[in-house]
């Protein structure tokens, strides 16, 4: 079952047998080397041989006489020395070393080049299994002296014998099942969020481009039918007070309606942003009060302003007085002697029939002569209305007016505690 960690042979089956030929043949011949060197140092520790003796001096014998019979010879006392001469072999001469040439000095760096990469190869697998650290410290002198070699090589003359292959060499599958360390991992940067973080970025993307969409209309300030349309699916706020935001498009019909009518340039953009925000506290009482479904903006100010006299709370004071005149008059006294007490302010007026239905209803219009009416709330106060004469479609009114606190009044003082910012300017 091949490793789980594995690396891509990083030669071919014939170049990686070529590549380890070399190296082993060329390790064989250094171990050859090293042990010649061990055998020169044993040597030199031998001490040398003592010097012959000196040769005995010759002895000539005496003639004798030949006898029939002569005597034995007795044997010497001591032997006679080997007088034979002694040879001393000289030393043979060490041979000259052949100069390389260039293509020699080149193929010998080659291989040693060779030989220092399949070294270097060793050691890491060596240092990798952590079992094999004896193996590794003895590779470290032949490397040195491949590393010396290959620097002689391009200096000196020195042969590089031939390399033989002595070992068997590995197939790539074997070298496969080696399992080398994993290499360290760079720390990635981790872009999983969450639901919540892609949340967060949806939110970010959405208002980033909400906001270029409204840089769009602050800086070319498009008026037309296609600008009109977009802003009516995507808000774009012209006017930010403490009452709310005035959209771009009703500010910019604000600001048309007041030049139309005569506003300097220069006053333009100030009176429409009042303009805005009278027309943001208007929005307000109107929701407060819950007036709706008003055709024009007058008809609009005239039922806010009736709701706004006739609120019980905001003129209690006002409503009190008017009740008052009521009773008075119900006594039988007149009208100045009734509202006299309550500070009333009586008039005498004449209106047609349209002024007086806008103002005072249409129950007015069908009193008679000296009759007066009930207690009516209009947009400036309370009104009891005492008919003097009609004729045709004109009537003399005689009044008694109360004035409350009124829409306009409210409106002045949200305006002067209010704070604006134009975007657009």
């Amino acid at each position: 079952m091949a490793a789980k960690n594995t690396i891509k042979p990083k030669y071919t089956d014939e170049e990686a047998a070529a590549k380890r030929a070399i190296v082993l043949n060329f390790l064989e011949e250094e171990k050859q080397r090293l042990k010649e060197k061990e055998k020169q140092k044993e040597a030199k520790k031998i001490p040398p041989p003592p010097p012959p003796p000196p040769p005995a001096p010759s002895i000539t014998p005496k003639p004798q006489l030949i006898t029939p019979n002569p005597a034995p010879l007795a044997p010497l006392a001591t032997p006679v020395a080997d007088v034979s001469p002694t040879f001393i072999k000289a030393p043979a001469a060490k041979p000259k070393p052949v100069p390389l040439t260039a293509k020699q000095k080149e193929k010998n760096a080659k291989d040693a080049r060779v030989v220092i990469d399949f070294l270097e190869d060793v050691e890491k697998e060596a240092e990798s299994k952590a079992a094999i650290k004896p193996a590794a410290q003895a590779v470290e002198p032949i490397k040195k002296g491949v590393a010396k070699s290959a620097k002689q090589s391009k200096t000196s003359s020195a042969l590089v014998p031939p390399l033989k292959p002595i070992l068997p060499v590995r197939s790539n599958a074997e070298e496969a099942k080696i399992v080398l360390p994993k290499p360290p991992q760079r720390k990635r940067l981790n872009l999983d969020f969450g639901p919540i973080g892609y949340a967060m970025a949806i939110i970010v993307i959405m208002f980033s481009s909400y906001v270029l969409f409204c840089l769009t209309f602050y800086t070319f300030k498009p008026t037309g039918r296609i600008a009109r349309t977009a802003a009516n699916f995507v808000s774009v706020p012209a006017v930010i007070s403490t009452y709310g935001v005035i959209d771009y498009f009703e500010y910019y019909d604000l600001r048309n309606a007041l030049a139309s009518k005569g506003v300097a340039p220069a006053e333009l953009d100030a009176r429409a942003t009042i303009a805005s925000i009278e027309w943001q506290v208007v929005s307000e009482l109107a929701r407060f009060y819950s007036v709706r479904n008003k055709n024009t903006a007058v008809e609009l100010l005239d039922a806010l302003g009736k709701a706004v006299v006739g609120d019980p709370e905001l003129n209690a004071s006002a409503y009190s007085s008017i009740r008052k005149v009521k009773n008075g008059l119900t006594a039988g006294q007149s009208l100045e002697q009734a509202s006299a007490a309550e500070g009333g302010n009586i008039s005498t007026d004449y209106y047609s029939t349209a002024e007086v239905s806008r103002k005072f209803g249409r129950t007015v219009i069908s009193l008679t002569n000296g009759s007066r009416s009930g207690i009516i709330v209009a947009a400036d106060g309370f009104y009891i209305v005492e008919m003097m004469s009609r004729k045709d479609n004109n009537f003399e009114l005689k009044t008694v007016h109360i004035k409350p606190k009124t829409l306009t009044e409210i409106v002045n003082d949200k305006l002067a505690k209010a704070k604006a910012i134009n975007l657009l300017q």
